[in-house]
């Protein structure tokens, strides 16, 4: 017998939800202000990606990835003091 549309959705909700654990996916929700909303559409943008959060999630991954390669990029890239001297 066919499946009916509410039982595909659910096996499909299960097998995303199922995907989700597997990966050790977790939801993060913060509250940004004026410029920090600016600078990451500014960011979306020229890096050409569809979704903020693939464009966080590339960042972030390439600043580590920087990070270890060189590690005083730490001092440019972490420097809370030197992005209050440019704003």
């Amino acid at each position: 017998m066919a499946k009916t549309a509410a039982q595909r959705k659910a096996d499909q909700r299960r097998r995303e939800a199922e995907h989700l654990k597997a990966v050790g996916a977790s939801n993060l929700s913060m509250t940004v202000f004026r410029g920090t909303s600016e600078d990451i559409q500014f960011l979306t943008k020229i890096g050409g990606f569809e979704q903020v959060a693939e464009m966080l999630t590339v960042l972030i991954h390439n600043a580590r990835i920087e990070i270890e390669r060189d590690t005083s990029q730490k001092d440019v890239l972490l420097n809370v003091t030197r992005l209050r001297e440019t704003k």
